[in-house]
C-alpha cells in the first residue's frame, strides 16, 4: 500500500514539474517574442530618425495591457546638448483637436451643450452667416464652411499676437465669408476648432485651457500636458528645428532653428505641450468605455456626413476612416514649423502609439512620420 501511495505522489510531482516546465517554456517564448517586437520598434524609430535627420524623438507604445516601449532619441535642445528624456515636452500641434472633441462630447452627453444648436447660443459675438447656421457638430466634422489658414496669412505680425482665451482669438477669422455653405462640403479648419473651444468656454463659463486641464488632463494623470504660453518659463519645453528654409519654403542642407511662435490663437486646434507617455494615457481612453462612454466611442467611430450624405474623414478631432474592417484605426496627427506628431489607436487590438519630434525632417512632407511610422509599429505588433 505504501509503495502504491509513494508511486502516486511521485507521479503527481513529476506531472506538476512537467506542467510548470511547459508553462515556463510558454512564458519564456512570450518574453522572447516581446523582446523581438521591442527591438523591431527600435529599428523602425532609428530608421525614420536617420533618414529624416531628426534632432529629437520621443515615442511610447502601449500593447495589450501595458506600455512595452518608451524610446528617446537625440536632443531636446541641440545648442545646449540637452538630450530628449521622459520629461521633454513637445508641441503636439493638431492632436490638440482630439482633446477639444473629447471635451465637446462629454459636455453634450451631460446636457450642457447641444451639438445641433446654432453656435451663437454659446458664442453670441460670432456673426450669423448668410449661408446658414453653423453648429458644433458641423465644426467637429470640418463641414462648417469656416476657412483654414490663408497662404500668406501667418507672418511675423500674425505670430506675434498673444490671446488669453479661445474667444479672444476669434477676431482673426470671425468676419470672413464662409468657403462653402454649412454642412455642404468637407474642409479641414483649425479655425473651426478654435470656434469649438470658444463654444466650450461659453457653455462652461471657464477658460478653455483651464477646463481641459481639469476635466481631461488631471483625471487621466497627464502631469506633463499643458497649454503652451510663450510668455512663461515652462520646464521641459523643447526647442524646434527644421531642414526646411522657412523663408523660402524649400528643403535645405542646413539645419535651422525655428523661432518661438505664438499658437495661443488656436487653443482648440494646436496649442498643447505634452509627452508621448501622456498621449498614450489619453489614447487609451478611446479603446473601451471608462473615461468616455460607449456612446462617445460610437460617435467618434461614425463618419460625419455632408448635407448630400457623403462621408467625411473627420469626427470630433480624429481621422476615423483609416485601417480596414478587421483592423480599425483612429488617428490624429499634426504639424507646424519644427513639429511632427502622431497619436494612433487600434481599439480592437488594444494598441496605442504616440510619436513626437521637434524637427521638420528631410522629406517630412510625405507625412510618413505622422501616418506611416505608427502603422509600421502596429503591423509589427500584430504579426
Amino acid at each position: 500500500m505504501t509503495l502504491v501511495r509513494n508511486t502516486l505522489v511521485i507521479g503527481i510531482v513529476l506531472g506538476l514539474m512537467s506542467s510548470n516546465s511547459n508553462a515556463q517554456s510558454e512564458a519564456d517564448r512570450a518574453t522572447a517574442s516581446t523582446h523581438d517586437k521591442i527591438d523591431g520598434i527600435r529599428r523602425i524609430l532609428d530608421d525614420v530618425a536617420k533618414r529624416q535627420k531628426l534632432v529629437g524623438l520621443q515615442a511610447t507604445v502601449y500593447f495589450q495591457g501595458k506600455v512595452i516601449a518608451e524610446e528617446y532619441r537625440g536632443f531636446a535642445d541641440l545648442e545646449h546638448e540637452i538630450p530628449v528624456s521622459a520629461k521633454s515636452r513637445f508641441p503636439i500641434a493638431s492632436i490638440n483637436k482630439a482633446f477639444t472633441g473629447c471635451a465637446l462630447l462629454r459636455l453634450a452627453e451631460d446636457g450642457k451643450l447641444d451639438l445641433d444648436s446654432p453656435i451663437q447660443v454659446y458664442v453670441p459675438e460670432f456673426p450669423l452667416k448668410p449661408e446658414g447656421a453653423i453648429t458644433a457638430r458641423q465644426l467637429s466634422h470640418c463641414v462648417s464652411g469656416i476657412r483654414h489658414y490663408g497662404d500668406d496669412e501667418r507672418d511675423s505680425n500674425w505670430y506675434g499676437q498673444h490671446f488669453q482665451t479661445a474667444r479672444a482669438g476669434l477676431k482673426l477669422f470671425m468676419d470672413d465669408p464662409l468657403v462653402t455653405a454649412p454642412g455642404s462640403a468637407f474642409g479641414y479648419s483649425s479655425y473651426g476648432y478654435n470656434l469649438l473651444a470658444a463654444a466650450i468656454e461659453g457653455a462652461t463659463n471657464r477658460r478653455f485651457d483651464e477646463y481641459v486641464a481639469e476635466s481631461i488632463c488631471k483625471p487621466l494623470g497627464m502631469t506633463h500636458t499643458e497649454f503652451e504660453n510663450v510668455q512663461r518659463v515652462m520646464p521641459g519645453r523643447v526647442r524646434l528645428y527644421s531642414w526646411y528654409d522657412l523663408t523660402k519654403d524649400v528643403e535645405s542642407e542646413e539645419l535651422f532653428r525655428v523661432p518661438t511662435q505664438e499658437h495661443s490663437y488656436n487653443m482648440g486646434g494646436g496649442n498643447l505641450l505634452s509627452t508621448s507617455a501622456d498621449l498614450v494615457r489619453f489614447g487609451r481612453a478611446f479603446i473601451k468605455p471608462g473615461f468616455v462612454s460607449s456612446e462617445i466611442l460610437k460617435q467618434i467611430a461614425t463618419p460625419g456626413k455632408t448635407t448630400t450624405g457623403a462621408s467625411v474623414p473627420f469626427s470630433y478631432g480624429w481621422m476615423n476612416n483609416l485601417g480596414s474592417l478587421n483592423r480599425r484605426r483612429i488617428l490624429i496627427g499634426g504639424s507646424f514649423p519644427g513639429v511632427q506628431s502622431a497619436l494612433d489607436v487600434y481599439p480592437e487590438h488594444d494598441i496605442v502609439v504616440a510619436l513626437l519630434t521637434n524637427t521638420w525632417g528631410k522629406g517630412f512632407r510625405n507625412k510618413e512620420f505622422i501616418v506611416g511610422v505608427s502603422k509600421r509599429i502596429a503591423d509589427l505588433l500584430l504579426e
